[in-house]
């Protein structure tokens, strides 16, 4: 899945456990603890992540953890930023290679849906498994919830954008309209990468490639079915 790396390149700790390291600024801490929620989510989900999991996981006190981070909804929703930014970023710079190929424009939806099944299978699997975890606790969780929002609605932005871009023909089209629109391909596109990630965990997984290109097709076809509104002029007295 073409979701933003959760690891950085903040220096691994070298001192004794429960200490800050002076060396690194506020900004690489809080980096490091967010490596360190990803490591544990991606292995035990949220529910079974405990502060001291967490601080343990980055190496400092779990009373340190306090000062980067006030709560832990807070430490959860900054991490799903990071990742939502990434995607969105990743997504972004996919669409815009894309409209400088006008062979690529006519099947960029489907393009589209490939890219999400592209890079590091198992990396892939991890990112998705704190996704889901994400998904799972939006309705609950109003400030994890309203985060996931916010980048559902920027993919969903995205998707439409490729739309257009495939089909111009479709610039007529109301905001609203074309909002479900893109909604529409962005539930094709994450339905197929849950399905893929769920039989993962079973003896009959889903092979990736294969997946990758029904879904293409599937993204594309919806694509296709979107009617071009008719304007009908007013009759003349």
């Amino acid at each position: 899945m073409q979701l933003q790396p959760a690891t950085t390149t903040t220096p691994k700790p070298d001192r004794a456990r429960g200490q800050v390291d002076g060396r690194l600024g506020r900004d690489a801490q809080r980096q490091r603890i967010l490596d360190a929620l990803f490591d544990v989510m991606s292995s035990s989900g949220t529910v079974g992540a405990s502060v001291s999991e967490i601080a343990e996981a980055a190496g400092i006190a779990r009373g340190a953890l306090h000062y980067y981070f006030a709560s832990k909804d807070e430490l959860v929703a900054a991490l799903m930023r990071r990742l939502g930014a990434g995607y969105v970023g990743r997504l972004e710079a996919f669409l815009e290679r894309a409209s400088k190929d006008e062979k690529r424009r006519a099947s960029v939806v489907a393009g589209l849906a490939r890219w999400h099944f592209t890079g590091d299978g198992d990396e892939a699997a991890r990112l998705l498994a704190v996704w889901i975890d994400f998904w799972g606790q939006a309705p609950s969780q109003p400030v994890i919830g309203a985060v996931v929002f916010e980048v559902q609605e920027q993919a969903r932005a995205l998707c439409a954008r490729a739309l257009l871009m495939a089909r111009p023909e479709l610039a007529g089209v109301d905001d609203v309209t074309l909002r479900f629109h893109g909604a529409a391909i962005l539930a094709v596109i994450e339905g197929g990468l849950l399905q893929w990630r769920i039989a993962a965990r079973s003896d009959r997984a889903l092979d990736r490639a294969i997946l990758a290109d029904v879904l293409a097709a599937a993204a594309g076809a919806v694509a296709a079915s979107f009617v071009v509104p008719v304007v009908v002029a007013p009759e003349v007295p």
